[in-house]
């Protein structure tokens, strides 16, 4: 039941990272928004490829780390390694609810663009 619980959460952490890269791309080179992070805003100017790697590879990378560092046999469940698992699904959620907010701001920023443009 962990593993499952943590492969949606993982899932849905990229997914949403895929999205806030579609509706950025869009925003940016469609509507003339701006991307605040100075970093992301350099990396959009070399080539969208390169800004897609890091949307989708940072997200698999944290996910992978704390994979490897997850146990899902019972006969490693301590204290020690329960409170780890716990805090693991815990920054889980909070980077889904995280990006959920970013893709909804961006959604609303972009519907607003495209109504009142028109």
């Amino acid at each position: 039941m962990l593993k499952f619980k943590f492969f949606v959460l993982s899932l849905s952490l990229v997914i949403l990272n895929f999205i806030d890269f579609m509706i950025t791309e869009i925003g940016v080179r469609a509507f003339d928004f701006a991307e605040l992070n100075p970093l992301i805003r350099y990396i959009m100017s070399i080539s969208p490829a390169s800004f897609l790697f890091i949307k989708i590879s940072v997200p698999v990378l944290i996910c992978f780390f704390i994979y490897r560092n997850l146990k899902f046999k019972k006969r490693y469940f301590t204290i020690h390694r329960f409170r780890f698992e716990i805090d693991s699904f815990r920054i889980l959620y909070l980077l889904n609810f995280f990006y959920l907010l970013v893709v909804l701001n961006n959604l609303i920023w972009l519907y607003r663009e495209i109504v009142f443009q028109a």
